[in-house]
This record gives C-alpha cells, sequence and structure tokens, in this order.
C-alpha cells in the first residue's frame, strides 16, 4: 500500500514480556516486504535499552509512553536495564535531572515531583541512547554496539543470535567498508555481515595464483604479510608458493591481507570455543576446495626441507600485480583483475610505508589504492577496462540519458533517475555510472544498494568522483 510510513504495531506485549527473540522475528519479516524508502515507526518502543537492535534492524522512529510510566512505578531507564528506586545506592547519571540530585533526594520529594523528576531522566536517557546510535551508524559501528548491548540482558542476547537468521537481508545493506576498525565483541562478532560477505566473496571471486604449493599460516599480527615477511622470503628463494592465513575471517590470502576488514580489525588471541569450531568449519571448507596440488601449514624448517623436496620450482611473481589482482576480484569480481594482463603496469608508492598508492596501467593514471580500508578508488581509465573485463550489468548503474549528461559534468546521481543496477552493488561500492546505451557517464561511489535506488524518489544514489573528460 502507498503509505509515506509503514507502522509495526501489536508489539507492545512482546518487548513487555521481553520476548525480544519474537519481536526480531516480527521486525524482519515486515522489512522484507516494505518499500526500503519509506521510513518504519516501531510503536510502542521506549526502552533505551533495545534503540540500538531496532536501528540496526531498519526502523527509523519510535513512540512510548514508558519514560512516564516507569517514572510513575519508580522505575529508572538506563542503557543497560531498569532499576527501581528503592534499590539505588546511587543514581550513576549525569544527566541535567540527576546531576544535582542524589537517590535520597528523590526518596525525600513528594510524590509528584518525585514522578517528573525520574520521567525526566528517563527522557533524557532515551534522547542521549538515540544519539548515540546516529554516531554508530555514522562511524560504522552499529554492530559493535548492538553486540554490547545484548550483554545487558539475556533476552537481547537470544534477540541478537536470532538475528543471525536474517543476515542475508542485513548484508544487502551494510556498508562495503569503513574507517575504523572491525571489532570483536564477542562469539556472534563471526556472523556479523561484512565477516560472512568476507568468506563469501573469497570462496566465489577470489582466484588463485598458478602455484603447486600452498603455504598456510596460523593467525598472527596484521598485517600478515610483515609478521611472517622472513618465512615467506625464504619459502620464495626454494620454492613457488602461495601463501595463506587461518583468520578469524577465514582464509586470508597474503594478497588480501591490508583490505577491509582483515587488516582493519581487533580480535582477541583467545577466540571462544565457538568461534574456533566455526573457523575450522570454514578452513575444512578451503581445504576440500583450494586446489593446489599440494598444501601444507607452516611447523619451521621442516616443512621448508619437506616442500623443497617435493616442489623445488622457482618463478619470479611479482607480488604488487598478484596483489592488485586479488583486490580488483575481490571488491569488483571475479575477473576484474584481468585488466591488468598484457598491459604495462607502473606503481606509485609512498614514501614514508613503501605502499602502492596509485596504479598506472599503459601510461594512465587507472586505479587508487586507498590507505584506510585497501580498496581502490575507480579512475575514469580504470573503468573503461572494468566495462570491457565485466559484463552488463555487473559494477554498473543505470540512469536515464538526460541525466546521465548531468553527471558527464560531474553531477551526482539522484534514485530517481536510475534505471537499473547491479543487484551485488553495496552502499560504498565504486561503480560506473552508465546511460541506457551502457556508455561511461561518471566514476562514482554508491550510498545505496539496488533495492533503495530503485525505491527511493529522492536523495543522492550515486556520488560522482569523476568523469571520461577528467
Amino acid at each position: 500500500m502507498d503509505f509515506d510510513i509503514h507502522p509495526i504495531g501489536g508489539v507492545v506485549p512482546i518487548m513487555e514480556g521481553y520476548r525480544y527473540s519474537t519481536l526480531v522475528d516480527v521486525v524482519m519479516a515486515s522489512k522484507r516486504g516494505l518499500d526500503p524508502s519509506r521510513p518504519v515507526h516501531l510503536f510502542g518502543a521506549g526502552h533505551p535499552m533495545m534503540f540500538p537492535l531496532a536501528v540496526l534492524m531498519g526502523c527509523d522512529m519510535f513512540d512510548s509512553a514508558a519514560y512516564a510510566k516507569y517514572a510513575r512505578d519508580e522505575r529508572i531507564m538506563y542503557p543497560t536495564g531498569t532499576r527501581f528506586l528503592r534499590d539505588l545506592h546511587d543514581l550513576a547519571c549525569s544527566c541535567p535531572a540527576c546531576v544535582k540530585t542524589s537517590v535520597d533526594d528523590l526518596k525525600e520529594m513528594d510524590k509528584s515531583e518525585r514522578t517528573r523528576r525520574i520521567a525526566e531522566h528517563n527522557l533524557h536517557v532515551s534522547l542521549l541512547e538515540l544519539k548515540k546510535v546516529k554516531n554508530a551508524i555514522h562511524e560504522g559501528s552499529i554492530w559493535e554496539m548492538v553486540e554490547m548491548r545484548a550483554r545487558a540482558h539475556p533476552a537481547l542476547l537470544d534477540a541478537l543470535k536470532t538475528l543471525v537468521a536474517h543476515k542475508d537481508h542485513l548484508e544487502r545493506f551494510e556498508p562495503a567498508s569503513r574507517r575504523g576498525a572491525f571489532f570483536y565483541c564477542g562469539p556472534e562478532s563471526h556472523e556479523r555481515p561484512t565477516v560472512t560477505r568476507y568468506r563469501e566473496r573469497f570462496f566465489s571471486r577470489y582466484r588463485r595464483p598458478d602455484t603447486k604449493v600452498l603455504v598456510g599460516f596460523e593467525d598472527a599480527e596484521k598485517p600478515y604479510s610483515r609478521t611472517y615477511s622472513k618465512e615467506m622470503s625464504a619459502i620464495s628463494r626454494k620454492v613457488d608458493a602461495s601463501f595463506l592465513v587461518a583468520s578469524f575471517f577465514g582464509p586470508v590470502p597474503i594478497e588480501l591481507d591490508h583490505m577491509f576488514p582483515i587488516a582493519q580489525s581487533v580480535i582477541p588471541k583467545d577466540l571462544d570455543p565457538e568461534v574456533i569450531r566455526r573457523m575450522g568449519e570454514v578452513m575444512e571448507r578451503h581445504a576440500h576446495a583450494h586446489g593446489y596440488p599440494l598444501a601444507v601449514m607452516w611447523d619451521g624448517e621442516e616443512t621448508l626441507s619437506f616442500i623443497e623436496d617435493i616442489a623445488p620450482v622457482n618463478r619470479e611473481r611479482d607480488s604488487d600485480v598478484m596483489m592488485c589482482r586479488a583486490v580488483l576480484d575481490m571488491q569488483f569480481g571475479r575477473g576484474a583483475g584481468d585488466i591488468l594482463a598484457d598491459k604495462k603496469i607502473e606503481f606509485v608508492k609512498s614514501r614514508n610505508t613503501g605502499r602502492i598508492r596509485n596504479v598506472m596501467i599503459d601510461g594512465a593514471h587507472a586505479l587508487s589504492l586507498r590507505a584506510h580500508d585497501g580498496r581502490f578508488t575507480l579512475k575514469s581509465d580504470g573503468a573503461r577496462l572494468l566495462m570491457k573485463a565485466l559484463p552488463p550489468p555487473k559494477m554498473r548503474v543505470v540512469v536515464e540519458d538526460e541525466p546521465a549528461e548531468f553527471s558527464r559534468k560531474g553531477a551526482n546521481v539522484f534514485a530517481k533517475f536510475v534505471v537499473d543496477c547491479d543487484e551485488d552493488i553495496r552502499p560504498g561500492d565504486d561503480l560506473m555510472v552508465v546511460d541506457t546505451k551502457g556508455e561511461l557517464a561518471a566514476v562514482g561511489r554508491a550510498l545505496m544498494n539496488r533495492e533503495e535506488m530503485l525505491a527511493f524518489r529522492r536523495g543522492i544514489a550515486v556520488r560522482v568522483k569523476s568523469t571520461p573528460e577528467e
């Protein structure tokens, strides 16, 4: 139905009964069938404890009289739960309603004043939590916030685990990368869309080098290429081998160890048994699919002697080209790395770090490698090469012809002019903007996924970064 706002109602008894797992199923079932351009209003959602979870599921608006109802019962709200005034030793709050008030002061007030003061506190806490949620969205850390808040109540933790069943839907809206690091908050972190996306793209997009030997390493300090540089150098002098790390995220080829989220993550050394079991399952999947004639885990000099006797073939390989090829495939799709084949490749590197900054293909500046997430910023010359390597509609947003002319002059792409879009595009992806004839109009970065671009009638779908004339 053509509503401006979609309300989800009838859930107050569910929330009052702390049946947050049921709430997750209700909201996610609703979200899957709703137009993503219209805001969703969650009726009766008034406790700050569940705001982050509701927002993560896609709820935009809330209304509730809980702040006042709780105050009448002398119940004080916190982001981690509810406390009765009679049970408190200290208010432990610096909001305007509490900063100059003590527990004893509240108890000595008359009933109406005490209720008003607690209601003010509950409102301040609710509004502050919503501001924290907005910051988390802006930083890309909303998942971390939800996981940390879930530790406040077992019912929230159950809800978070229920949310895992809906991660296929949530992944479509998850940004491609972010500036901050991926923080591990518990075993549930292993099921975040960012992690599952990396694993699935590794198995569907990554193409292994044509070596005969794969040497695996245990997880270690990042970047792995620096931690294991001596071992890899010793092996490469004697054997033509590829290198891989068995990491929290899954198998990580050494070519990808600077790419988000691998290097940009903070993972504890001692992981939960549940996570270790899942990691083992992923590595077992890789063991059945890797295709190398010989694969071994590094165990010191004995490993080197063993593989040297079996495969004493050494070939010179350009590690920079291998890295670029692997990142291109992972970022844009299998086959994107072919734009480097049979081309003259030159690199502009940072004087301070020695890392690649720009990639020149046949003398043209095609790609820039971002330091903060190890992904490529696409230039117009690189986009032309990708359009030849990737068949339509891969990494393309098709816009109406007249707006396409404005994009050729640097104008952003508005959602209402989008005709079609690759379904694999995620917010933050670099992509090609083309007209209805398939000709390049601009290169930009997605702010929406396909569903949103086709649904929204206002707002920017693609922020244009460069044009064919530049």
